[in-house]
Formats: C-alpha cells, structure tokens, sequence
C-alpha cells in the first residue's frame, strides 16, 4: 500500500499548520471550509462566494487563478489559487457545476 502522506513527522507538518494558525488569527471571519494539510495546506471551500473571501485574505491577483474543466460523469470547474503563508504552500479551491453550453451561449 503506498503511503499518500508527504510527512513522516508531525514536525514535518508544522510549516502548513502554523500556516492554518496564523490563517484563523489574522482572518477570523474566512467562510469553513475542509482543510487537508501535509507540508502543503489544501482548502477547499463550498462556493464560488467563500473562494473570493479566502482569495482576498491570501492576497492572490484574480489574475492568477487558475481554471479547470473535469469530466467525471458531469462536467465541474475547478477555480484553484496558490499562495503561501507562514512558509507553507496553500491551495485554495472550489469545485463547481459548469454551465450547460447553451447557458454561456444565451449570455454571451
């Protein structure tokens, strides 16, 4: 069975936990969301609206968000931003349903 845990140690997981400290101390108000840290702290958040919180608190560009389009019995986004806090990697994102093409379409 391999091993999905990047850390051997609990002190190896220090930088993304101290980074999830300093997260809730200096953002008290930031939307729940699930949070998965190894050396890297992974949030994943519930809507487009708690993604733009969590963007404006790490300070990432809008420009620098990354979108992708899965496939996996229904087609999602995935709108995923990248900073670093408190010497730790952090992933912020959000899966969501994508819009019928015929939806973009009427908009456009």
């Amino acid at each position: 069975m391999s091993n999905i845990i990047s850390s051997e140690t609990l002190r190896e997981q220090r930088p993304a936990l101290q980074a999830l400290d300093r997260l809730a101390e200096q953002h008290p108000g930031l939307p729940s969301a699930y949070i998965a840290g190894t050396r890297d702290l992974d949030v994943q958040v519930r809507s487009a609206t708690h993604f733009e919180a969590w963007r404006e608190a790490l300070g990432i560009d809008p420009m620098a968000v990354d979108s992708r389009e899965w496939t996996t019995g229904e087609t999602v986004l995935a709108f995923v931003a990248q900073a670093e806090e408190a010497g730790a990697p952090v992933r912020v994102y959000v899966v969501l349903p994508a819009l019928p093409v015929e939806a973009v379409a009427v908009a456009a």
